[in-house]
């Protein structure tokens, strides 16, 4: 028995030497250990610092601020004896230290400027957006003017055609290009036009009526249109004819002439056009589709035969004077066969009172003369140069006191044209009235 327990004994000592040493190796694997002894303060808040460094660089791509770091270290620096000043640098030349070693990062450096991103993203699909928007319009309006463009003529697109010609006129004649007026801009029609006087010139007799010294009565020459059908508009170079038409073509695209009888459709031709020896009732017709044309309104050959034929078609035609000599009486005959042709139709033609021939006497119902200016249709014109004026330390008082000094002059200011030449003269600060016409 004693020879069983003693080897009892052994077996079991061996049993558990071998258990305690395997507890053992099992338990040193997940108890720290403890045989390492542990760092002095001052490198364990290096290596704290160090360790925070590198995740503020990763995470943050900043340091900590001064308060951050009194906030974070110090009960470590405290133990490790270093001053609030020794802890700050010790972090920053720790963070400058990586930051310097730290390769770069390509998506570091953009990361910051993602707003740009989000900001060029969204300026690239708002300019798509825009450009795709002009194309479509574009598209839109190259469509609707090619429809325009065929059908203006028919009865369908009339109205929408006369609107555009209406605005058209509007457009062009709303200011007198003036180019002998340097550095100026035009003159308004609105400010500048002055309602012409008209003298009733009688066939075969003088202005003053046979000699008897008593001069016609004159009118507005819009009453005069507005009275007669057909009118033969003569008068001086510069007394302003042309702009009488230009006005009346303005004032149709503004409807002002929708009281006349009819309603009728005006067009101006300026005459020069004409000067062709193989001119014809064709030609004149296609001469009045390209006015038209001109002016917002294609394919106009139904309205101009029509208008034509009903009376519902207003001819201004302006400068007789401007046709060519050699070819003036064949143009002159042409136009005379068109208005007997269409003895509805109205028309105001202007001339040089120096070249008028009376060709058109048996056509017209009235031949007017143009007047001069009286003083108070000057003082309205130079309404337009009161600024000027007033810049140059003048007025329009001021002027006209002068004209009636120089009576030379002011029989020449009498005319709107050269009215318009000494008005713009009168503005220069130094100018001064001359008393010599010449």
């Amino acid at each position: 028995m004693n020879r069983c327990s003693k080897t009892f004994s052994h077996q079991g000592l061996a049993r558990l030497f071998a258990l305690t040493l395997a507890l053992s190796v099992i338990c040193g694997s997940y108890l720290p250990s403890y045989s390492q002894s542990p760092l002095p303060p001052r490198e364990a808040l290096e290596a704290q610092i160090r360790s925070d460094v590198k995740r503020h660089l990763d995470i943050r791509g900043e340091p900590l601020s001064h308060s951050d770091i009194e906030k974070s270290y110090a009960e470590t620096a405290e133990a490790a004896g270093l001053s609030y000043g020794e802890l700050v640098q010790l972090y920053e030349e720790e963070y400058a230290e990586q930051k310097a070693a730290q390769k770069p990062n390509p998506w570091n450096q953009f990361r910051p400027n993602a707003g740009w991103l989000v900001a060029l993203f969204s300026m690239a699909v708002l300019a798509y957006v825009t450009l795709l928007k002009n194309w479509i319009e574009a598209r839109i309006n190259a469509i609707n003017n090619w429809i325009y463009q065929k059908l203006s003529g028919t009865q369908l697109f009339r109205n929408v055609a006369l609107r555009n010609y209406r605005a058209a006129l509007v457009q062009n004649y709303q200011h007198l290009p003036m180019p002998f007026l340097k550095n100026r801009d035009p003159l308004k029609m609105s400010e500048v036009y002055v309602p012409l006087k008209v003298s009733d010139v009688r066939q075969g007799k003088p202005p003053d009526l046979e000699g008897t010294g008593t001069k016609p009565e004159s009118t507005d020459a819009l009453k005069a249109i507005a009275a007669h059908r057909r009118l033969m508009v003569i008068g001086e170079p510069g007394s302003g004819k042309s702009v009488l038409l230009k006005y009346l073509a303005w004032a149709y695209g503004l409807g002002k002439l929708d009281t006349l009888a009819e309603r009728p459709t005006v067009v101006l031709l300026d005459l020069y056009r004409l000067s062709d020896a193989s001119l014809d009732e064709a030609k004149l017709m296609q001469a009045l589709v390209d006015t038209f044309d001109r002016n917002q309104f294609p394919n106009a050959q139904n309205l101009v035969r029509q208008g034509l034929a009903s009376g519902t078609l207003m001819l201004l035609l302006d400068g007789l004077d401007e046709v060519n000599s050699a070819v003036r009486p064949h143009v002159v005959g042409v136009i005379r066969d068109l208005l007997k042709k269409c003895g509805q139709c109205r028309v105001v033609i202007t001339c040089r009172t120096q070249v008028y021939d009376d060709e058109f006497s048996d056509i017209v119902d009235r031949k007017l003369e143009v007047v001069e200016f009286t003083d108070q249709q000057m003082r309205y014109f130079l309404k337009a140069w009161k600024t000027e004026m007033q810049q140059a330390r003048k007025s329009i008082n001021q002027m006209m006191a002068a004209l009636r000094e120089r009576p030379l002059i002011l029989k020449l200011a009498r005319n709107p044209l050269l009215l318009t030449l000494i008005a713009y003269l009168y503005t220069e600060p130094a100018f001064v009235l001359p008393r010599s016409r010449s």
